[in-house]
């Protein structure tokens, strides 16, 4: 089943910045909290702790603490696609996520999904019409809700 909202965050000056995407995950922890999965990972320089996520299979981080802490805040995302579940998933390495997936494509039944893109944006993916509007009127220190889209109905 597809997304229902897509919510486009950038920065006032650059985007997709580590400290972005952190604050990003501390604001929607609390909505939502669960289990986050990575894959498709790149971005401007070495990290030795992200390095094994630029796969397109998506690979076990934890709660949304344990990403915050692996987030390096001086880092810039390329590509990226994060997954949050209510719980672990088994035969999510069966899977092959892309950043440059279609839009509003849910890979697995996560509930939110969050894809950076080029340094120059991060896309929200949710199906909760109450955490858009939250967004749109957050107190943000660094992002900005640039747009919000919504599906077509199938």
């Amino acid at each position: 089943m597809k997304f229902k909202y897509c919510a486009n965050l950038s920065g006032d000056k650059l985007s997709c910045e580590g400290y972005q995407l952190v604050e990003l995950l501390s604001w929607l922890q609390k909505y939502y909290d669960g289990v986050w999965y990575i894959g498709d990972l790149t971005f401007n320089e070495f990290q030795s702790a992200l390095e094994k996520y630029n796969s397109g299979t998506p690979l076990l981080i934890g709660d949304t603490n344990c990403l915050i802490e692996i987030i390096n805040p001086e880092i810039q995302l390329f590509t990226g696609v994060f997954l949050l579940f209510t719980e672990k998933q088994e035969n999510i390495n069966i899977l092959d996520i892309d950043t440059e997936a279609a839009l509003f494509e849910n890979f697995a039944n996560e509930i939110i999904q969050i894809r950076a893109f080029d340094t120059s944006y991060f896309e929200v993916y949710t199906y909760d019409s109450m955490l858009i509007n939250e967004m749109k009127n957050a107190n943000w220190k660094t992002l900005i809700v640039d747009q919000v889209q919504e599906a077509d109905p199938d």
